[in-house]
C-alpha cells in the first residue's frame, strides 16, 4: 500500500502513528505498533508503586495497578457511562 493509501495520506508506513491513528494495517506498520507497545509496557515496569495515581481510572487503564481503589474507580467509570447511555 502506497503512503498516499492510508486515510488522511501522506502518512509514512512502519510507525505506530499510522497503525493506530490512520487505521493502516499494513506489516511494517502493526510491527511498529507491536514494538511501540512492547516498549510502553516494559516503561510502566520501571515506574514507582508511589507515583501511580491510585483509586482512579487512570491508575487502572494508564499505570497497570489493579490495586482496590484502582479497580474500584474502573469499575464506578464503567457503570457512569451505562447510566448515561
Amino acid at each position: 500500500m502506497a503512503a498516499s493509501g492510508i486515510r488522511g495520506g501522506g502518512r509514512n508506513h512502519g510507525t505506530a502513528s499510522a497503525y493506530n491513528n490512520y487505521g493502516c494495517r499494513c506489516e511494517p506498520c502493526r510491527e511498529a505498533a507491536s514494538a511501540a507497545r512492547r516498549a510502553w509496557v516494559i516503561s510502566l515496569q520501571d515506574r514507582l508503586f508511589a507515583e501511580v495515581p491510585h483509586g482512579t481510572a487512570s491508575g487502572y487503564r494508564n499505570w497497570g495497578c489493579r490495586c482496590e481503589p484502582c479497580s474500584a474507580a474502573r469499575a464506578g467509570g464503567r457503570d457512569r457511562g451505562r447510566e448515561a447511555s
